[in-house]
């Protein structure tokens, strides 16, 4: 753990979890890391007698639910987890995705398997596989392969995307398909539990300061509009 990482309490919830409540940054630490401090989390508190799960928080605000026998599938007894098995170990959800039918001119919804590293956020995982084009004929992704994910974190039901420089250019040459780049996203990360409003940000900051990119600087909420009517 950095030594920054500040928190609130550490509370038994019930005779087999506890809470940890974190103040403000723990969310922000890059993915590995923080992937390999939930993995010293888990194998700490279960050298406890019972306790099985830990419940972390920032701000009050859930954030992951670690299952010591799930998560990683070792014994409570067991001393350590390896490098190895915190970056391999893969997860497997089905998501909603929104990608563009360009004979229809209009998004369509696509159910999609997409699998995450366990240290990996599950809305980054999800933008990863927007950038890719489904398997599905005559859909295509939006969101361009060369823009990088800088971070996706969720805090207070707003999904905050912060993409870098590139996707500023990447943008502005969409042209009329703005908005259908827009809502893939806004659509796509509002089908995740307790996310209600999409917030973008280029290198951390408001889009505001670039010309642009600057009705981005709005919260966004799913749109149907430019979606394929069922």
């Amino acid at each position: 753990f950095p030594p920054e990482i500040a928190y609130y309490s550490v509370l038994v919830q019930n005779e087999t979890a506890i809470e940890i409540n974190f103040k403000q940054g723990y969310a922000e630490m890059p993915d590995l890391q923080r992937g390999l401090c939930e993995a010293a989390l888990i194998h700490t508190f279960t050298g406890f007698s019972e306790i099985s799960r830990v419940y972390l928080y920032e701000e009050g605000m859930p954030l992951s639910s670690l299952d010591r026998h799930l998560a990683f599938e070792r014994r409570a007894g067991d001393a350590y987890l390896s490098f190895a098995d915190s970056t391999e170990r893969m997860i497997t959800e089905t998501e909603v995705l929104y990608f563009f039918d360009k004979q229809k001119g209009k998004l369509t919804a696509v159910r999609q398997n997409v699998s995450r590293p366990v240290y990996e956020s599950r809305g980054k995982a999800l933008l990863l596989a927007l950038q890719r084009d489904p398997t599905e004929e005559g859909l295509n992704s939006l969101l361009g392969s060369n823009v990088t994910i800088n971070d996706v974190r969720i805090r207070s039901r707003v999904c905050y995307v912060d993409f870098d420089q590139d996707f500023v250019k990447f943008y502005a040459e969409m042209g009329a398909n703005k908005f259908f780049l827009i809502y893939s996203l806004v659509n796509s990360l509002t089908s995740l539990d307790k996310v209600e409003y999409v917030q973008f940000l280029i290198n951390g900051e408001n889009p505001e300061k670039y010309n642009e990119t600057l009705a981005l600087k709005m919260l966004f909420r799913k749109n149907l509009v430019y979606v394929e009517s069922l």
